[in-house]
Parts: structure tokens; sequence; C-alpha cells
């Protein structure tokens, strides 16, 4: 007897569970499960709901990211009162989308989702005395080909949970329960940083900051198409994230993050300098149009080793420097190196390979 009880608590239990779950609209009549079933992709489903509050519970398991497309049709009915019902929700309950009251004909939901599990249910609304509603139904499911797949419970969405880009071109999708992506970007050298951002839908935004927020650069309302920024980084760490502009744009996009350092300068001629009394050389070098100026090294230790006195030039279109003032019969080592000001600090490029003039 107390087995009798024990079963009949638990079916009650599970009842209560399912009524529970259900959309406040449907709670009133709808409580009578008719079956419950892991849903097949591109399946051509026919139901019938007999009887007032009937619903049929289809289980979607995405093993990706990627698009849903529900195409859904209710026979029309003479009978006004025959009304149906169809939801789905995803794992935190909140729905996709809701046809209440739906009296015939078809309707068509397409959603980017994330990874995970969904309930779709289908319903003779308890609310209209719906019975003996017919529905037909397909539901196809696209992956996205995210490069690291997110689910509903594991995504790139904060700071902590960054997905560490190293190289190479990235696939990713914004969705309907993903608004954000956030990828950690290591800049290994001083330079220049170039972004190639291609998303496949309308109005995003983009970011690049470092950790620390004291180097940040922005784009907004990217639409689709092909889009290359460049953009000026000291060496660190970087979070590159990725924003969708509101609940109607989502789908894919990809990327790509390239960082080269400062280019250096190669020196061109190197002449010994003379007028009356003074005494130096002149140096020559390429011009860097991506920077701001240059620095001068110069010693009398070979390799500049030790001693090393420096001249600066603050236009990058000055392309030599007269160094005057030197020691007569000495052999100088001289090299050059670009420069670039950013936040009130100077970043160099690689030294040029040294060269040598003798002073008369």
């Amino acid at each position: 007897m107390f087995k009798v009880f024990r079963n009949a608590a638990v079916s009650l239990m599970s009842a209560a569970l399912l009524v529970t779950a259900m959309p406040l609209t449907a709670l009133a009549n709808a409580y009578n499960l008719v079956k419950t079933e892991n849903l097949v992709f591109s399946k051509n489903y026919n139901i019938t709901c007999a009887n007032v509050g009937d619903y049929y519970h289809y289980i979607i398991n995405l093993p990706t990211s990627g698009k849903l497309d529900f195409v859904l049709s209710k026979t029309y009915t003479n009978n006004d009162d025959r009304k149906g019902y169809a939801w789905c929700k995803d794992a935190n309950g909140d729905l996709l989308f809701e046809d209440f009251g739906w009296e015939s004909g078809s309707k068509t939901h397409s959603y980017d989702l994330l990874a995970g599990k969904y309930d779709f249910y289908l319903s003779a609304d308890g609310t209209y005395h719906g019975k003996n509603i017919q529905y037909s139904f397909c539901v196809d499911f696209t992956a996205s080909g995210e490069t690291n797949s997110e689910s509903q419970l594991d995504r790139n969405d904060q700071i902590t949970m960054a997905t560490s880009y190293k190289s190479g071109t990235i696939t990713g999708q914004l969705g309907y329960n993903d608004e954000v992506d956030i990828y950690k970007v290591k800049i290994a050298k001083s330079g220049y940083t170039t972004v190639k951002y291609t998303p496949e839908f309308g109005k995003s935004y983009i970011t690049l900051e470092n950790v620390g927020g004291s180097v940040s650069y922005s784009q907004n309302d990217i639409t689709y198409g092909k889009n290359v920024y460049k953009y000026f980084t000291p060496a660190g760490t970087y979070y590159f994230t990725v924003t969708r502009g509101n609940t109607k744009n989502t789908g894919n996009y990809s990327f790509s993050i390239s960082n080269s350092a400062l280019k250096s300068v190669k020196i061109k001629s190197l002449k010994k300098y003379k007028k009356g009394k003074k005494r130096g050389f002149k140096v020559t070098y390429a011009k860097n149009s991506s920077c701001d100026g240059y620095q001068i090294c110069y010693s009398l230790k070979k390799g500049c080793k030790s001693g090393n006195k420096y001249k600066t030039v603050t236009s990058k279109s000055t392309t030599s420097k007269t160094v005057k003032g030197l020691k007569k019969n000495k052999k100088y080592y001289v090299r050059v190196r670009a420069y670039k000001e950013f936040n009130g600090k100077k970043y160099y490029s690689a030294w040029s390979s040294i060269k040598t003039v003798t002073v008369k």
C-alpha cells in the first residue's frame, strides 16, 4: 500500500512540475502531456491534439551553435473556439516565440542560437477549449561553423571566460541568447595591429582594449562585408570584443588579428662632415611614414656597447641628420631607429645595422 501511495505522489509531483514549466497563459487547462520525445531535424511531423489541454513536448538538442528554422502549420477549422498554441523556450525558461490563440495557417520562426537544450511545445490551448487541432511542422538546423562553439552553459561573454586567440581566421556567431563574444589576444611587440572583421549580419560593434583600459579602440555600427582597421598597440594583453546591435541583428562573423613591430629604418649613407673647425658626420636614412620621428645613436665603442650618445629628429619627414663637435681622427659607430609617441610615451623600432665613419 505504501508503494502505491508513493507512486501516486511521484506522478502528481511530475505533473505539477510539467505544468509549472509551461507559460502562464497555458496553465489554466493545458495539463495533459500526450508525448515527450527528442526532435529529429528536417523530419516532417503531423500530430493531433485531440482533447482540451493536450500538448506535445519536443526536446531540441543543438550539438553546436547554429540556426533553427521552424515551419509550422495548423489546419483550418470552421469552429472558432479551436485555437492552438505553440511556443519554444531555452534552457533558462526564456521564450523564443509564442503563438497564442492560433486559428489557422502557417508560422515561421528563425533563430541563431547557442548549443544546448531547447523545449518546443504544441498544444490544444485550454483557454480557448481547443480540441482536435491538427498540426504539421518541420524544424531544420544549420550549424554556424564556429571555430570555438559556445553553449548556453559555457560562453565567452565575460573577461574571465574569454576565448584565447592565437592566429588565423576565427568564425563566430552572435545569437538570440548570445549578445557578446570576447577574445583574449597577446600583442607581443609594440607596433601596429591589423583587425580584419567581416560580419554576415547588420550592425555590430567591436572593441580592442588592453588590460587596464589605457589603450582602447572601437568601431560602431559595422554592417555586412569585410572591414579592415589598423591600430597602434603597445605590447601587452588585449581583449577583442564583438557585440551585436540589437535582438534582430544575429548571425555569423569572422575575424583575424595580426601584429607587426614598428618598422625599422635603413641607413642609406654616412659621410664625414667638416666645416671650418667643426667636425662630425651626416647620416641619411630611409623614411618611415608610420612613425613620428627618429633617434640617432653614435659611439666610439664598437657595436655601440657603451658610451653612447643620441640625437633625436622630431619629424618623420626629415631623413637626414648632421652631428657636429666630434673628435678628430676618430672612428664612430652609428645606428638609427624610428619611434612612435603614444599616450605620452615613446615606443621604438629595432635599430638599423651599424655603419662606421672616421671623422677627419
